[in-house]
């Protein structure tokens, strides 16, 4: 590949990074929330899980996955029941915070400092990726028009790490962004309202994505 081709690789997968959706709501939920590193460890993660699909994708092997369109559909599936549990997970969250702070009720300190552990912040960043399978056709779009059966395993390596960092480098910089002191108190301020926001954003994209999976499953019959 020439350096243009690389180039417009490049662009074009930050372009798709930088698209709004369920991760963004999730990375900066996270760290406005939790702070800094978890927001960080979620960012790599997620990167690590762009960079499994498109591992798939730029090697052939995703091709398995799409010769089942069962396989395909319990994917889609699984990955919608994730995301309205992230965002159900959220709203109520933020809706019960919201309750004792209006009746002014002291948190118990258990509750205060119970905190989700870096594991299960990873393992989310991870999972948001992996269980949704247009991920994998975003990156048939993109590499269809640079990948050709001539081209090395090595160059098809990197390009799908290129993909997981320039991901997980978009991610971080979100993560980094929203836990700068000031634009954190800014956030904090509006803690409640803002959890409420995000786990409203990820059931509203889960809705839309069942909708069009059951609208899809109508029409095959």
């Amino acid at each position: 590949m020439t350096a243009t081709q690389w180039a417009l690789l490049s662009i074009t997968l930050l372009a798709g990074a930088a698209t709004p959706g369920a991760s963004l709501a999730l990375v900066i939920s996270t760290a406005t929330k939790y702070g800094r590193l978890p927001g960080l460890v979620q960012s790599l993660t997620h990167g690590i899980g762009i960079g499994f699909y498109a591992l798939l994708v730029s090697t052939g092997i995703s091709s398995l996955l799409f010769a089942s369109t069962y396989a395909f559909q319990v994917l889609q599936f699984t990955g919608c029941m994730l995301l309205l549990y992230l965002g159900g997970k959220m709203f109520v969250g933020g809706w019960r915070s919201r309750h004792k702070q209006t009746m002014d009720i002291p948190l118990d300190n258990t509750t205060a400092t119970a905190k989700p552990s870096l594991l299960s912040h990873a393992s989310k960043g991870f999972l948001i990726v992996f269980f949704n399978p247009k991920v994998a056709l975003f990156f048939f779009a993109v590499f269809s028009q640079f990948l050709n059966p001539e081209q090395s395993l090595m160059l098809q390596w990197s390009m799908a790490s290129l993909a997981g960092v320039l991901d997980a480098l978009w991610y971080s910089s979100m993560a980094i962004l929203v836990s700068v002191p000031r634009v954190s108190k800014a956030f904090n301020q509006f803690d409640w309202q803002l959890e409420i926001l995000w786990g409203s954003v990820l059931v509203s994209i889960a809705a839309g994505l069942l909708l069009s999976l059951f609208t899809g499953l109508a029409a095959s019959f």
